[in-house]
């Protein structure tokens, strides 16, 4: 079982302290030299830069989590810029949305759990509450 629960949107953000430092994109060339924090593996960091055409070795990417939370945390740290939610890099604070005109990404948040859980109506009834909570969410972190 699958529910889409809500479409968050995405950018590149970094430290308003590292901006500050380091000076603030004009072009995505800009800051293609630059150091990064990924998400998730390399390759799929890269992917996700490269189809904006923001061509980024993988040296750049200094440190990469699976984790939404330790990512914005190392952004916040000055590490370098990454691709986050809105919501959650309002939350963490202390960010800059960089390029936003440019750099901007839309990203589905799903719930799923096995489809066994449909003969149970009181999984059933906890799914539904939880996509109706989740729904009006503001992170998923």
């Amino acid at each position: 079982m699958a529910r889409k629960v809500a479409e968050r949107h995405a950018g590149l953000y970094a430290a308003v302290e590292f901006l500050d430092r380091f000076g603030r994109p004009k072009t995505l060339t800009d800051v293609e030299q630059a150091d990064f924090v990924g998400i998730e593996n390399t390759d799929r960091m890269m992917s996700i830069l490269a189809s904006f055409g923001l061509n980024v070795r993988p040296e750049n990417i200094r440190v990469s989590s699976e984790s939404g939370a330790v990512i914005a945390q190392c952004v916040r740290a000055g590490l370098g810029y990454s691709v986050m939610t809105d919501d959650m890099a309002h939350v963490t604070g202390g960010l800059e949305a960089v390029l936003p005109d440019v750099f901007r990404v839309t990203v589905p948040t799903w719930l799923v759990t096995h489809s066994e859980l449909r003969a149970s109506a009181k999984l059933r009834l906890v799914f539904d509450h939880l996509v109706t909570g989740l729904h009006g969410a503001k992170v998923l972190a």
